[in-house]
């Protein structure tokens, strides 16, 4: 040994080449040549701990396990601490007075930052820096493999979660689940998510659900697999699952209205299942109203079974009613299931966007049943009409003298009895209308008419004769008077 240092001290006064570890036995300050990796190393021999420091102050302690076991690192602040059953964990730096960063689960990992703590039942569990961050704090539940990634007292207790960041993030028993990052976030459920925001919460029970982000949203209890996609004050109420709530304020789904949605908007409220609101403000969905709909607009309820309320105001209060209101501060309700109720004060178009009357319809329309009226116009206009040729009004007559009119009932009406031709024969003897399988009316009129105009030919022909025969009379009866007059005359 003693000649070792003095060659050792020659080299070094002389100013020669490093000496190889293998001629000299020590580690130089200016480095060595001639190592064997896993041959010379720099460390320990024995079970004791390996510290480097500065300025006299701990900066890097490796502490050795079993010899099966990885050793724990533990760099930064000399207070750092890693439980001695917590084999193989890492403390990458950070710490300061009063403000140590701790584990005490085996393979584990606490990048930096202070004050932060992976406690026991936290295997595999990781903390990447920030300050008060914590996996398994009161050491409740079994929390392994869970993470945070930093950020400000954070707080995890379940395994396979993770927080990404944030301020005051909590995950209280839940496995699987995470939280994004922003502030006073709670996950209470497993396999749930909160994407960021503040405030919002996910209750016990509610598994698998996700709130994107937002302020003061809340999944509460068995409402599994219920979304909330943001904005505020948002709410699913208890035993809601399946339900969806994508964003607005004041949004709620009540208590038991499972598989609903509400697609944003203002005060909307949702008390029945399977029923969707999809924006707009003050719009309800009754208690008992499963499978109703509301679309938007302000103020309406969808209060009957499988109802349908929209506009303003349309209250859709029957089973089956479908309500659609404008824009008049005035409710419109429904009256009895099933009906379909239009309130259009500017008229209701169909293939047209200027309607002239309260129903307006450009093109062809089929029904089937009675149509009542009080007034029946239909469309005479000369510019509205061309191919103009005379008829035969006699001819017409003869058919219409021809044409069989009998008494009959609709099938889908059979207790009314009618009177009238049937389209076929109609169809047979003017050839007139679309198909012979109805009589449009215009041309029934048409018909009418004409064979009106043929019996009044026939009538002012038969008058014209009449008068004649009169005058004929006449004359005849005034020469017998003369003739009589005369032979009186004689007989005097």
């Amino acid at each position: 040994m003693k000649k070792k240092l003095l060659t050792l001290t020659i080299a070094t006064l002389c100013g020669l080449p490093p000496l190889s570890l293998a001629q000299t036995g020590f580690w130089q300050l200016n480095g060595n040549s001639g190592t064997t990796a896993g041959t010379n190393f720099l460390g320990t021999t024995d079970n004791q701990p390996l510290e480097l420091r500065v300025n006299g102050l701990r900066a890097l302690r490796l502490e050795p396990n079993a010899p099966t076991a990885p050793p724990n690192i533990i760099a930064g602040f000399a207070g750092n601490f890693v439980r001695s059953d917590a084999v193989g964990s890492v403390i990458g730096g950070g710490g300061e007075v009063d403000r140590t960063n701790s584990i005490l689960s085996y393979l584990s990992v606490i990048g930096g930052g202070s004050a932060n703590t992976i406690s026991g039942a936290s295997p595999y569990s990781t903390i990447g820096g920030g300050t008060r961050n914590a996996v398994n704090a009161d050491g409740a539940a079994w929390s392994s493999m869970s993470t945070i990634g930093g950020g400000f007292s954070n707080w995890i207790s379940g395994g396979s979660s993770t927080i990404a960041g944030g301020y005051q993030n909590v995950i209280v028993a839940a496995n699987n689940a995470s939280i994004g990052g922003g502030w006073a976030n709670n996950v209470q459920a497993n396999e749930s998510r909160i994407s960021g925001g503040s405030f919002n919460g996910i209750d016990p029970g509610a598994y698998t659900s996700v709130i994107g982000g937002g302020h003061a949203n809340g999944i509460h209890a068995d409402s599994y697999v219920s979304v909330i996609g943001g904005g505020r004050y948002n709410r699913i109420d208890t035993n809601s699952p399946g339900s969806t709530i994508a964003g607005g304020e004041q949004n709620n789904i009540q208590a038991n209205a499972m598989w609903s949605n509400v697609g944003g908007g203002y005060r909307n409220t949702i008390w029945a299942d399977r029923s969707v609101i999809n924006g707009g403000q003050d719009n309800i969905i009754a208690p008992g109203a499963a499978y109703a709909t509301v679309p938007g607009g302000l103020g309406n309820v969808a209060a009957g079974f499988a109802s349908l309320a929209a506009g303003r105001q349309g209250k859709a209060n029957h089973a089956g009613a479908f309500v659609w209101a404008d824009n008049h501060d005035q409710d419109f309700i429904s009256t009895a299931e099933n009906q379909f109720l239009i309130r259009a004060t500017g008229g209701v178009g169909i293939n047209k966007n200027n309607p002239a009357a309260a129903l307006d319809v450009a093109g062809n329309a089929i029904v089937s049943g009675k149509m009542t009226c009080q007034v029946l116009e239909l469309t005479s206009d000369r510019h509205q009409k061309t191919g103009f040729a005379p008829v035969d009004n006699q001819a017409i007559l003869d058919q219409v003298a021809r044409l069989p009119i009998t008494t009959w009932r609709y099938t889908n009406e059979p207790a009314v009895q009618h009177i009238g031709p049937v389209a076929q024969d109609f169809k047979a003897a003017f050839n007139v209308g679309s198909d012979d399988r109805h009589i449009a009316t215009v041309d029934a009129d048409g018909v009418a008419l004409a064979a009106i105009q043929a019996l009044n030919d026939k009538v002012e022909a038969l008058v014209t004769r009449v008068t004649a025969l009169e005058k004929e009379n006449a004359r005849l009866r005034s020469s017998e008077t003369a003739a009589l007059q005369k032979t009186r005359n004689l007989d005097r």
